[in-house]
């Protein structure tokens, strides 16, 4: 396991969701194998995007984890959902439920990822977030409150379903719906810890991927006493991609998520002058093209 995050209980404030009474119970939550859509970067929410072959290679892959004891399985209607829950678990039948379908993006359905806007903001002819939240809670106090911790041999809910559905339940868990969207086919088994939850991957140890470089970045963070509202990291698959690229990509994803920043600390004096470009004002903690 690897990447745990502590979600601490949160109040709900506003329009905006937060964390909701659940009942006790362990669940994994994992999002759909990559489709067309996550491929080419576009926006599929009610779209009915396809599995690439690498979204089904990884959905397979699924089916060879050492999964804890009985499961009982649920997802999405849609394809996409429904196609990597039949080939991460063959021998299992899902329970169907429409509450885990994606947000429904409205005009924006098939559009560059971005040009989202704020996760809050409505988009036009969509799905308003607080709704979005409002189901994926009554879909969690559905599939949890069938399921008896006491039990001598407990079945463990897994859910098959999108990135906004994690999003969604991170923050009804006490945590946050921002940083970056969550990797296709990537278990996140969110555990009662306290009074509030701890949310781990099970893609086995992780200290030299993205989600062990967060987790020890957060540590640090927590450690140094620094205060932060997102973090966000080059993705497992931009090894290979420009530093600019890259941080283009997390400008986008930044401001997709509602952030507006204005200040940036970093050394390469290519990625500064990027920044730069960018309208934002760097300061060069590091000169030099090292």
């Amino acid at each position: 396991m690897s990447a745990d995050v502590t979600h601490a209980p949160a109040t709900p404030t506003g329009a905006r969701p937060g964390a909701i009474a659940l009942p006790r119970v362990p669940f994994c939550v994992i999002r759909h194998g990559e489709t067309d859509f996550n491929r080419d970067g576009r926006v599929a929410g009610r779209s009915d995007a396809m599995l690439t072959v690498a979204g089904r290679c990884a959905a397979s892959r699924l089916a060879t984890l050492d999964w804890p004891g009985a499961i009982r399985l649920y997802c999405s209607p849609q394809t996409r959902a429904r196609d990597t829950a039949a080939l991460a678990f063959p021998d299992l039948t899902p329970v169907v439920l429409s509450d885990l379908r994606e947000r429904d993006w409205g005009d924006l359905e098939g559009a560059p990822v971005s040009q989202l806007g704020p996760r809050e903001a409505t988009p036009p002819g969509g799905e308003p977030w607080p709704e979005m939240c409002a189901r994926v809670a009554r879909a969690l106090q559905q599939v949890l409150a069938g399921h008896d911790p006491a039990h001598p041999d407990p079945a463990l809910p897994v859910l098959v379903a999108h990135s906004g559905i994690i999003r969604a339940t991170r923050l009804l868990t006490g945590g946050t719906a921002g940083g970056p969207s969550p990797a296709n086919a990537v278990p996140h088994l969110f555990l009662p810890a306290g009074t509030g939850w701890r949310e781990t991957d099970l893609t086995g140890a992780a200290a030299w991927t993205a989600c062990g470089w967060q987790h020890r970045t957060e540590a640090w963070l927590q450690k140094a006493g620094i205060a932060y509202d997102a973090i966000y990291l080059r993705a497992e698959d931009q090894d290979h991609a420009s530093d600019p690229e890259v941080k283009q990509s997390l400008l986008d994803e930044i401001r997709a998520d509602g952030y507006a920043p204005w200040l940036v600390v970093d050394d390469r004096t290519a990625v500064v002058a990027f920044w730069r470009e960018a309208g934002l004002t760097c300061l060069q903690c590091a000169p030099g093209d090292f």
